[in-house]
């Protein structure tokens, strides 16, 4: 168990249910009794955005997650609200449109970014550079790639 790094205050909503597969996926994700990296393959509609999100509540730590799409960013911070506790916190957005308050270094929070956001190499406002500095810093806990 990590003790150095702030814990994220995230909990499951009692309605939620997972189904079979998904538990499976994290069964095998979290074998051993740790967290492994891996792929997650499951069709269309299945609930990998679901399954994320439990693996975050079980982690409990910082969580980034990447998706291809503004659209999907909506989706994703929609979801984290739809079937987890989230504390007083909602996920960071960090789109081209959208630029929410980041938690501070001591503290766990959720950043949901996309692909093209992060990869940028480029010039970027003030604010922006401001908030990628604290993305940096942070010691992620789980890395969530949507649409690999």
């Amino acid at each position: 168990m990590d003790r150095s790094t702030p814990d994220l205050d995230i909990e499951i909503k009692s309605t939620t249910v997972i189904r079979d597969y998904q538990e499976k996926s994290l069964s095998k994700m979290f074998s051993n009794g740790r967290a492994r990296s891996g792929i997650i393959v499951l069709p269309c509609g299945a609930g990998k955005t679901l399954t994320g999100i439990v693996a975050a509540s079980y982690i409990k730590k910082s969580t980034l997650v990447l998706c291809n799409s503004t659209v999907s960013v909506e989706q994703w911070r929609t979801q984290f609200m739809q079937w987890a506790h989230l504390g007083n916190r909602v996920p960071v957005r960090l789109t081209s449109k959208e630029n929410d308050s980041m938690f501070s270094e001591d503290e766990a929070g959720i950043v949901i970014s996309t692909y093209s956001m992060i990869a940028f190499s480029g010039k970027r406002n003030d604010i922006k550079e401001e908030l990628f500095k604290k993305i940096k810093k942070i010691d992620w806990g789980l890395v969530i790639m949507d649409e690999v």
